[in-house]
């Protein structure tokens, strides 16, 4: 028995003003998503969920009516189609929530968008989206986490160096190394803690609730007891993703802003503020962004090298010489 479930995401284009690196890695990312082979999500208690996408050329009136509605952005873009076919026994039949069934389908779709990410820093932004139940067009959820200022960051300071990694293995990855436990499991690995706490990154959010979730995951993988936190990051981090002089620096001062800022020493502005012209809060902008800038590219890159390398968790010793 088969039921098919449609999945509609925008996928957004760099603006003309964006740099010329931004668009090649635009196109490079479209080409991986054009020649992606069937994905299998792996979802519990089916005989098998393959994913397939292809560009829609034209939207149908449903769809278009859809996007009409719903579309608060100007903002050229693709759309694809993610169609879900899924395949049951009779017995399976028996037992299945369709509601249930389509629900892990919409997760395990968020999961792959966010594998996206992980393979290709700068190519992929996500406008609206929705999934297809019982001939409704659904919203998806918004997804606020744009890497294309990652990959600006990564160009100017040289560090992280991110890769293209592929779609098919990255995914493979996640679902064995990340997530080997079920759909909706909550965390049971450093890794899947790291991967949570980059989940919470495509929520439109203030700054420093970002930066708190990326410092969640950078500790939850590098981190060991609770003594020399921000050394442990420094020092492994370096190790695993390569020296620079300049990222010690800014590393020393991503912790140092957040030991100020938690124990109340940093000004900053109330949940109520009107005005974001005032050299105040733009100098308290300017600086959390800088250091989430650290904190972001850090935690993608390495992800990134972990998938790439098939690792479940990071393990060092330290040696006398």
């Amino acid at each position: 028995m088969n039921l098919k479930i449609d999945i509609f995401q925008s996928f957004l284009i760099p603006f003309n003003r964006d740099s010329e690196e931004i668009h090649k890695e635009f196109e490079r990312s479209k080409r991986a998503l054009k020649n992606l082979a069937k994905i299998d999500l792996e979802i519990p208690e089916v005989l098998s969920a393959v994913m397939i996408v292809e560009e829609v050329i034209r939207k149908n009136s449903e769809l278009k009516t859809f996007w009409e509605i719903n579309k608060r952005y100007i903002r050229k873009e693709i759309i694809y189609k993610f169609s879900v076919n899924v395949r049951f026994s009779t017995k399976q039949s028996e037992n299945l929530d369709e509601e249930i069934l389509v629900d892990e389908i919409e997760k395990r779709f968020y999961e792959f968008l966010m594998i996206l990410n992980i393979c290709r820093v700068g190519g992929f932004h996500f406008g609206i989206g929705c999934i297809k139940k019982r001939e409704q067009y659904l919203k998806l959820k918004n997804l606020a986490f744009y890497s294309k200022e990652l990959f600006k960051y990564s160009l100017e300071k040289k560090w992280p160096s991110f890769e293209n990694l592929g779609i098919q293995q990255t995914w493979k990855w996640y679902l064995k190394k990340v997530n080997p436990r079920g759909v909706d499991e909550i965390s049971s690995s450093n890794l899947s803690r790291a991967f949570n706490a980059l989940s919470y990154l495509y929520e439109k959010s203030e700054y420093i609730n970002e930066l708190f979730w990326t410092l969640i995951g950078l500790e939850a993988i590098y981190v060991k007891g609770k003594e020399g936190i921000s050394e442990q990051i420094t020092n492994k981090g370096q190790l695993f993703l390569g020296e620079i002089e300049e990222f010690k620096r800014r590393l020393s001062k991503m912790y140092k802003f957040r030991s100020a800022f938690i124990h109340g020493r940093i000004d900053f502005p109330g949940y109520f503020h009107i005005y974001d012209n005032i050299d105040s809060f733009e100098n308290f902008s300017s600086e959390i962004f800088e250091v989430l800038l650290t904190a972001e590219s850090m935690l993608i890159a390495t992800l990134q090298k972990m998938a790439k390398n098939n690792m479940k968790e990071l393990d060092f010793k330290y040696v006398i010489v």
